[in-house]
């Protein structure tokens, strides 16, 4: 295919334009003319199909020696298209085994809290269970007794009506309508009778078995307003007694002697176990026994109280840092850093590894300045309150799922150079700063600030700080100190040893007053191995000390950000992907294992 402006054969392709061009084209006027703003950038963007069928011969190659020299060779621009199409898949891959393991840790989160109330749901319902079985075994047990208590007037109407020779239709009655004349009953119990006949005639029957159960039984006793009713509705189950042999046999054995008959079925009766009479007749029945009860007591569920709370516990918040694939283990010390620029204030975090020195960082459009003394480490998360360009801002960060969360110093003044401590329960003190004078406090559950926890007298100002900027500690009783004035000094002293002993230690090569801003963190690496470190980036240079050989070594030379004003914080033994920085933090050693 030939050039159009040329019509010779085309040898370059420009990926800006997305034109085939020929050589001569290349170096013409016009073309430099109108590719003005890509001129720094032109080897890039126009590509030789030479270069471009190197590239493809190379692709496939798995030898990383050829590897390394074609990383040597002038970038082209089809390069660039399969690294950045190549790194795309792999942050969108990332992120996608990030979403899947994250939606996992929601359903597993909500089972959880699905259980707690499965578990105390059981527990309230175990005393119902309970207290429904003892009154089933009651109510069973009384209806029996019920029942035999209407055999008694069945028989004793049977034997009435016999006696009288009333041979008619009675005899052909059903029980219940035998029962009407053994039972004085009111106008009303018999309007509720025939209604529920009516009602019985237009309803479909019911299963035999259901008829039965305890809970028909139980609905049908509250839906009766007296003995009657009752039995009149359960004529054809529970009460659907055939007395005509019992009555023969004891009208045989009684040599038809009703009273006799009559008082027979009664002793009967009286003679079998847990008859209520027993109990009417020694005065031991007691109805109070049958109130004895429980009580379900039910409040609404306040959500806007109960919500919240579950919100606290989980959330998906926005991370500026990408998830780790892996979980890291070690010894990683996390820097912050300021832009270069000047005229811009955002900074970011760099993560290093201590075992092999290398490191990744990561932007997240914060300033970190004026907050060496404002930030606290509670478990897996950083918290920070204040700083010269965010003066009523406070900020939580977490090591464990590299997420943020931040919000408005809401009730307090805000400031900056705060000095901040953990009560190791609820909540955080606020110590003073660069305008306030006092001590207010902010509760980490529910994320709310008070005022003014305590009002200095005294006009004390910023407080800690110095401590921190310039000391740091073993957690045996040794400090190493560094300062300025009156010299340059970095000695270690021992607050537990008798008598209490000062040494002066070697200093950084070559550090002199001008440039003796330093800041110090201790870390203990191994049961052999323990250093002191100091960042101070580009302008005063990186180095720790070896407490075992008591020299002083350059560390982490390709640091390009400035490292001013910078602080430590320990994390030991998490076993999780590595979170996002501090956002106000400045220099963090994280022990995962």
């Amino acid at each position: 295919m030939n050039c159009e402006n040329h019509n010779i054969k085309s040898t370059h392709i420009c990926f800006h334009c997305k034109k085939l061009i020929c050589k001569q084209h290349c170096f013409c006027d016009h073309f430099k003319k109108t590719h003005r703003e890509q001129l720094d950038k032109i080897d890039l963007y126009l590509n030789d199909v030479e270069d471009i069928k190197e590239y493809l011969n190379k692709f496939f190659q798995k030898n990383q020696k050829n590897q390394q020299n074609q990383q040597n060779q002038s970038e082209i621009f089809i390069e660039f298209l399969a690294e950045s199409i190549w790194k795309v898949l792999k942050i969108s891959t990332d992120r996608y085994l990030y979403m899947l393991e994250s939606e996992k840790e929601i359903a597993e989160y909500f089972r959880k809290i699905h259980k707690y109330f499965t578990d105390l749901e059981a527990k309230f319902k175990r005393s119902i269970f309970e207290n429904k079985d003892k009154l089933k075994t009651q109510i069973n047990s009384k209806v029996k007794d019920l029942q035999e208590f209407i055999k008694i007037a069945i028989v004793n109407s049977e034997i009435s009506t016999n006696n009288n020779n009333n041979n008619n239709s009675n005899n052909n009655n059903n029980n219940s309508n035998s029962l009407n004349g053994a039972i004085d009953n009111n106008s009303s119990d018999d309007m509720d009778c025939s209604q529920s006949e009516t009602k019985s005639k237009e309803e479909p029957s019911q299963d035999r078995a259901e008829q039965y159960s305890i809970e028909y039984i139980a609905k049908s006793i509250s839906n009766s307003s007296n003995i009657q009713s009752f039995v009149n509705a359960n004529s054809q189950t529970l009460f659907n007694h055939n007395v005509d042999d019992t009555i023969n046999i004891l009208r045989e054995l009684h040599k038809d002697d009703t009273d006799s008959i009559l008082l027979d079925v009664i002793l009967k009766y009286m003679k079998e176990p847990n008859n209520p009479a027993a109990d009417l007749i020694s005065n031991n029945f007691d109805s109070d026994q049958y109130y004895n009860d429980i009580r379900l007591c039910i409040k609404d569920i306040d959500f806007s109280r109960f919500g919240p709370i579950i919100q606290q516990t989980i959330g998906l918040v926005a991370s500026t840092l990408p998830p780790s694939k892996t979980d890291l283990q070690g010894n990683y010390i996390m820097s912050t850093y300021q832009s270069n620029d000047a005229t811009k204030i955002e900074g970011g975090v760099t993560l290093i590894n201590t075992s092999n020195n290398k490191s990744e960082e990561f932007a997240i459009g914060h300033c970190f300045k004026m907050t060496y003394s404002s930030n606290i480490t509670i478990g897996e998360n950083i918290y920070i309150f204040g700083g010269k360009n965010n003066i009523n801002q406070w900020r939580r960060i977490s090591i464990k799922d590299k997420s943020t969360i931040f919000g408005e110093m809401i009730g307090i003044q805000g400031d900056c150079f705060i000095s901040v401590c953990y009560d190791g329960q609820d909540h955080i003190y606020l110590v003073n700063g660069f305008k306030t004078n006092r001590i207010d406090r902010f509760n980490i559950k529910t994320m709310q600030f008070d005022q003014k926890y305590f009002q200095f007298t005294v006009d004390y100002g910023q407080q800690v700080s110095s401590m921190i900027f310039k000391a740091c500690h073993d957690n045996n009783g040794t400090f190493y100190i560094h300062s300025r004035d009156p010299e340059v000094q970095f000695i270690r002293y021992n607050v537990e040893s008798t008598p209490k002993v000062t040494n002066n230690l070697q200093l950084i090569p070559d550090l002199t007053r001008e440039n003796a801003y330093l800041m110090l963190m201790y870390q203990r690496e191994s049961s052999t191995s323990s250093f002191v470190y100091t960042f101070g980036g580009t302008k005063y240079g990186n180095f720790r000390y070896s407490i075992e050989d008591k020299l002083w070594e350059q560390y982490f030379m390709n640091n390009e950000k400035d490292g001013k004003e910078r602080l430590c914080k320990v994390f030991r033994k998490y076993t999780s992907s590595f979170a996002e920085g501090d956002n106000n933090k400045k220099l963090i050693i994280v022990t995962l294992s």
